[in-house]
């Protein structure tokens, strides 16, 4: 597969992105002829030493195989056990992101993922109740998050491949209904997300020296939010919160003939998560009170304009 890219980095203003811009390909090692870019046209800066502008051009090829495998134990005509474990895949991919830099459409690989799951499915007192149990671990490869690179203009926003990382968790579901035309539906889910160290095969030349996203003394480090180097080997995931809920409940009656009317309404819970890599050992978390300088003085009143 190959993926063009030609996005407005740098230039004028014109909104209108000349053509004026001679190709270059990466990685084919041929001699590239100094890029031209039109006044008010734009473009993006190709890769290290020259940082020539132009088209950037990336190539990835990958293949897998997904397969799925379980058990089934119908205990009683109404409660089924499972177990299934499955492996399955993620595409890689090149980042959807506003780049400056070529080295910011560097794709990342594919995600690979090993889940085993064990649940029951029961329904009870006549039908009326019908309720789900389940348990999983999920074991990833290569996990797709968005982080930060490394380049000449600092760390910029782009999709990176975290080594090895796991989710375990479990989930309960049921749809209650107590009285005719009375659907109540909750649902639960507690999801315990961790980033993995990282094998020695995974880790960078300098292994003591962690100058961007990657691995480092067998520990995983990438940029936090604020553009820091942080380890974040034992950290959860961005975006994926401890605890949700869900309460869904609706009621319908008739009015005569086929008209049908319902009433219904929606509750939805979960915790706090992190937005992208924090870095929870950096100083900004680590400040006593006492080191936070207080205001001393009166603060005069901002002035007025009329």
């Amino acid at each position: 597969m190959v993926f063009a890219v030609y996005h407005p980095g740098l230039g004028g203003t014109d909104s209108d992105c000349d053509s004026g811009i001679r190709r270059r390909e990466l990685g084919s090692g041929n001699p590239v002829a100094p890029s031209v870019v039109q006044p008010g046209g734009c473009t993006s800066l190709g890769p290290a030493p020259t940082f020539a502008p132009g088209l950037t051009r990336l190539e990835l090829n990958e293949h897998n195989v997904s397969w799925r495998t379980g058990l089934d134990w119908k205990v009683t005509p109404t409660n089924l056990l499972y177990v299934n474990v499955s492996q399955g895949y993620k595409a890689g991919g090149f980042p959807q992101v506003p780049a400056i830099l070529a080295s910011q459409f560097v794709p990342a690989k594919q995600e690979s993922l090993l889940a085993y799951e064990v649940g029951s499915k029961s329904t009870l007192f006549d039908r009326r109740l019908t309720l789900n149990l389940a348990a999983y671990y999920y074991d990833y490869h290569d996990k797709q998050l968005l982080g930060e690179v490394v380049t000449l203009l600092g760390p910029l926003q782009s999709l990176v491949n975290v080594p090895n990382s796991h989710i375990a968790g479990f989930e309960a579901s049921a749809v209650a209904r107590p009285i005719p035309g009375l659907t109540i539906t909750p649902s639960f889910n507690y999801t315990f997300s961790r980033i993995d160290g990282c094998s020695p095969s995974d880790d960078k030349a300098d292994a003591n020296l962690p100058g961007g996203p990657g691995c480092y003394g067998g520990r995983y480090h990438n940029f936090d939010l604020f553009g820091g180097v942080g380890d974040f080997t034992g950290e959860s995931f961005p975006n994926s919160p401890k605890w949700q809920a869900d309460l869904d409940a609706e009621y319908e009656w008739g009015l005569g003939g086929d008209v049908q009317a319902f009433v219904g309404m929606n509750l939805n819970y979960q915790s706090g998560t992190d937005g992208f890599f924090v870095n929870k050992a950096s100083t900004m978390k680590k400040m006593p009170p006492a080191a936070c300088p207080k205001p001393t003085g009166t603060v005069p009143p901002p002035p007025l304009f009329v």
